[in-house]
């Protein structure tokens, strides 16, 4: 099937799974995942607790616990109690965990500057997938943890 005949939710899933395959082949040098690169970069502004990663990054708390468990036992973050609240697990980046993102950062940004090498209209394509992005939230069609995490509005600096 010719993929100007796809429905829009195939075209955006199909393009979904390319792109995140392409991006993995970046990182893969840095040992990072796309996944994981997302959840280091939350931990720009400080410590988090685990559940607001995984609604951050738009994951369950199981695939969020796997993904940390694998980031800790690399090195990468380290995960503590919350003084506070001992139900809490607070989640930070470790110096190992800095390099690598720095890395990884240097990575994701040659990644989106192929992908504009090769889409002439990627700064309007993106612009438009953000207001799709934005409408669907705001009309209730996507989790509610989307409308808490809308994208930022710019069209590069990486991975968002």
């Amino acid at each position: 099937m010719e993929p100007s005949t796809w429905s829009l939710p195939k075209l955006l899933g199909t393009l979904g799974r390319v792109v995140t395959k392409a991006h993995r082949a970046y990182l893969a040098e840095t040992g990072l995942t796309p996944a994981a690169y997302r959840i280091l970069e939350q931990l720009d502004a400080g410590p988090l607790a685990q559940v607001e990663i995984a609604r951050a990054v738009l994951v369950e708390a199981q695939t969020m616990g796997r993904t940390l468990a694998r980031l800790e036992r690399d090195g990468l973050v380290e995960r503590v109690r919350c003084p506070d609240d001992i139900r809490r697990i607070l989640v930070s980046r470790t110096s190992h965990g800095d390099a690598v993102l720095a890395a990884a950062r240097t990575k994701a940004r040659a990644f989106e500057r192929e992908v504009h090498a090769v889409t002439p209209a990627a700064d309007d394509v993106q612009r438009s997938l953000l207001e799709l992005f934005r409408h669907l939230a705001e009309a209730g069609d996507l989790e509610s943890d989307l409308r808490a995490n809308r994208p930022q509005n710019s069209v590069s600096g990486g991975e968002k």
